[in-house]
């Protein structure tokens, strides 16, 4: 009884401790849209290695946009994909050396669905729950600034 007790507290400390981080590194993300303007929305999930998770999104035209991803530990391997509206790949980070973040202009709004694939064989920031918090953040610029 006490050791299941001890194992409990030890997963939900390490559980409480998780969140904490990826709150972190979110925030931190935030600030490393500049100069972009942060649009408001801040994404952040956690994963295991291998799994993916998909975040739609809706961009008005007329403005740049930054993407930018935080893996923690991961930073750098996280593999994430772009698509439109139809499904068509818009782009794909590992066709770019693995790029965390993307700068691009939007003609005319439309929905885009990001999905993002934390890494596989990457012992994540717990080793405890093995799994790795994922921070999307998104900044635009207005193309005519007033």
């Amino acid at each position: 009884m006490l050791r299941n007790l001890i194992i409990l507290t030890l997963i939900l400390t390490s559980l409480f401790t998780g969140a904490q981080n990826c709150n972190r590194m979110a925030k931190k993300s935030v600030k490393d849209l500049a100069p972009f303007r942060f649009n408001g929305t801040l994404h952040k999930v956690q994963l295991s290695e291998g799994e993916s998770a998909e975040v739609s999104l809706v961009l008005r035209g007329g403005k740049k946009y930054r993407i930018l991803l935080n893996g923690g530990r991961a930073s750098g391997k996280l593999n994430f994909k772009i698509y439109d509206r139809h499904q068509a790949l818009v782009f794909d980070n590992a066709k770019h050396d693995n790029a965390q973040s993307w700068d691009f202009k939007i003609k005319a709004t439309q929905e885009y669905h990001l999905v993002v694939t934390y890494p596989s064989g990457d012992e994540g920031y717990n080793d405890t729950t093995m799994r790795g918090c994922v921070a999307l953040a998104v900044g635009f610029l207005d193309d005519n600034p007033q």
